[in-house]
Parts: structure tokens; C-alpha cells; sequence
């Protein structure tokens, strides 16, 4: 049997930031035109892309994942939503 292709994927990112509720609203404002769900975190999906980042219950940090259709949009789309978090929150790092 072959094995199941998998989509590229950045694995799981862990942020420190100061308002995750800031974050996510303004990730959801930020991709108000892509399919939003809401059940765990925030889950934003394109075509050919989507994220999800949802609030740690154990630790201060926001962990996001992401996957795409090709590994140059994966690394593209990481950082895009690297950056709208570092814009939502300055001090956000990852850890």
C-alpha cells in the first residue's frame, strides 16, 4: 500500500503574545474572505492554503499550523501570517 501524500506543513508554531484574542480577531479581519471557523481557535481556509492558531489551555502561547498545496506557497503563507501577528502584537515571539 502506498503511503498517504501529505500537504507540506510549517508543524506546529508556538507563539508568546501579549492578547491571543487580539491576534486571532485581527487574523479573522485580516482573512474576513476565506472559509472561518471558529470551533478550535481560528481555522482560515483558502482553495489551496489554510491555518489554524488556537490559544494554549497549559502555556501563555498561541500555537499555529499551517499547510498548503506546494512547499513555496507553505513558506509564503507562514510568513504573511507571521507578519500580521507581529503587526497585531510587537512583542510576539515565537518560543
Amino acid at each position: 500500500m502506498r503511503p498517504l501524500d501529505r500537504y507540506p506543513s510549517t508543524g506546529e508554531i508556538n507563539l508568546r503574545v501579549s492578547d491571543p484574542g487580539a491576534v486571532l480577531a485581527t487574523l479573522a479581519a485580516r482573512y474576513r474572505d476565506a472559509d472561518l471557523d471558529h470551533l478550535d481557535g481560528l481555522t482560515v481556509g483558502y482553495p489551496a492554503w489554510w491555518f489554524n492558531i488556537r490559544c494554549s489551555h497549559t502555556e501563555p502561547v498561541v500555537r499555529l499550523n499551517l499547510e498548503a498545496d506546494t512547499v513555496s506557497l507553505m513558506d509564503e503563507k507562514r510568513q504573511e501570517v507571521l507578519e500580521v501577528i507581529q503587526k497585531a502584537d510587537p512583542g510576539a515571539r515565537v518560543v
